[in-house]
């Protein structure tokens, strides 16, 4: 083991295979206009906190990886070995199930990876544009807006503003551990059995996230949702709840930070707030629709949205009529 431990990555001959694609400018541009089309940070936050999951359908997803899967390949034939941030083999997988599952998450953390720098980019038009809120303004928009836990909302904002002042480590470090906080106080609310009292040598405890989403999916959690906390944050994907909290990581890319901070965005306005006291039915519809409080948003506002974005729409035509006049007027 300690000679395992002694090999470094660069040692094992290991080959990266590339393939490069581009992606017409429309297609981010026309995820990235949302957030230019905000009339205030309030707006654009709210649309951040509002996409669809960035793994995509978990049952498209899982179709598209079975026909892959029953292709002729010459990596069918052997077995594959995922390395973890370490270095170290972190998991075997043999048996075609196996392979599957590692092929159903392959194409989740390319859905996610793709996502996560549009929202690294939608982050920072956010910030270009309004500046960066502050921290009490944050939380009074999340707690007021969505009735999201004080002490979530409070957390959540600090590492959204950490974000913005590219401290990607930190911001990355305060949000991982709001996913869990509010996927036990789901469970919690619905009183579902979680504590593990002592036995012996073994202290009582509350079991972790690996244990608490499964619980989550049984009570109706929406499978795409659960599909990206999941391969975002355990084992089975990108494994980022570990390595954080265990020291591996210290350089966390703004696309791997702006996808915790979707993920603890999330689950901090899912949770139920501070001494709510959520009817048990309010709470499993909120997790058959983590994205419930979208359409209470644009009940709340759909004037003023309507008036600003006609404004903007009238600006922008001014502007586009404006440069053509110029461009006419200028001689050949």
């Amino acid at each position: 083991m300690s000679g395992l431990q002694a090999i470094s990555i660069d040692d094992l001959g290991l080959l990266r295979i590339e393939a490069p694609s581009r992606l017409p400018a429309y297609i981010p541009e026309s995820f990235l206009r949302q957030f230019d089309e905000a009339h205030d940070w309030r707006e654009a936050v709210h649309r951040f906190l509002h996409t669809e999951p960035p793994t995509g359908s978990y049952e498209k997803n899982l179709s598209t990886a079975r026909r892959s899967f029953q292709r002729p390949s010459l990596r069918n034939l052997f077995g594959t070995v995922r390395l973890g941030a370490h270095g170290l083999p972190q998991h075997s997988y043999d048996s075609d199930e196996e392979r599957l599952q590692h092929e159903l998450v392959q194409l989740e953390e390319m859905g996610a990876n793709l996502y996560g720098l549009w929202y690294a980019d939608g982050l920072e038009r956010v910030a270009a544009t309004f500046g960066i809120p502050a921290k009490t303004e944050l939380t009074a928009f999340l707690v007021g807006a969505y009735g999201a836990d004080p002490r979530l909302a409070t957390t959540f904002s600090t590492a959204l503003r950490l974000f913005w002042q590219e401290e990607f480590d930190a911001s990355a470090h305060l949000a991982v551990p709001i996913v869990e906080a509010s996927a036990r106080g789901l469970l919690l609310e619905l009183n579902e059995p979680l504590y593990r009292v002592e036995q012996g040598n073994t202290i009582g405890q509350f079991p972790g996230l690996g244990f608490l989403l499964p619980q989550l999916l049984k009570l109706g959690f929406d499978p795409d949702w659960e599909r990206f906390l999941g391969t975002l944050l355990l084992p089975r994907g990108e494994n980022i709840r570990n390595l954080v909290a265990h020291g591996f990581v210290h350089d966390i890319r703004r696309s791997t930070a702006a996808l915790v901070l979707r993920a603890a965005g999330l689950m901090a306005i899912l949770a139920p707030g501070d001494g709510a006291a959520e009817d048990e039915k309010v709470v499993r519809e909120r997790l058959r629709d983590p994205l419930w409080a979208q359409k209470l948003y644009k009940h709340k506002h759909p004037i003023r949205e309507r008036i600003a974005r006609a404004g903007r729409l009238a600006t922008s035509a001014v502007s586009k009529l404006r440069i053509r006049q110029e461009k006419g007027a200028q001689p050949n």
